[in-house]
């Protein structure tokens, strides 16, 4: 038994079963469009997934979410350091008790 490479979410699972729920609706509402409806649920249910895994559309699309992920990261992390070594720094100068030798006497 193989492992599938790509797995419908819950969002995906509800819609197809909402779908199908209306099917119904379809039949009565639509009658000479309900056969066309019946291919497009047979299609999304056995279809669809073969047809993602052979494109490689979802491995294209995991490559991308995790690059703009990665990228996020960078700048949250740069942003994050820039943050703690200016708290440092106002920190360092802060806790500084030494007077400046330029200011006058009882100052």
């Amino acid at each position: 038994m193989s492992s599938n490479k790509f797995k419908y979410g819950p969002l995906a699972r509800g819609i197809y079963v909402a779908l199908i729920s209306i099917m119904i609706v379809v039949m009565v509402g639509f009658p000479n469009l309900f056969i066309y409806y019946i291919l497009f649920l047979i299609f999304l249910g056995i279809g669809l997934r073969p047809l993602v895994e052979k494109t490689g559309i979802n491995a294209f699309y995991q490559t991308q979410i995790t690059r703009l992920v990665e990228k996020w990261d960078r700048k949250f992390l740069e942003k994050r350091r820039m943050e703690i070594d200016r708290k440092r720094r106002d920190q360092k100068y802060r806790s500084k008790r030494a007077k400046d030798p330029r200011l006058p006497k009882n100052w």
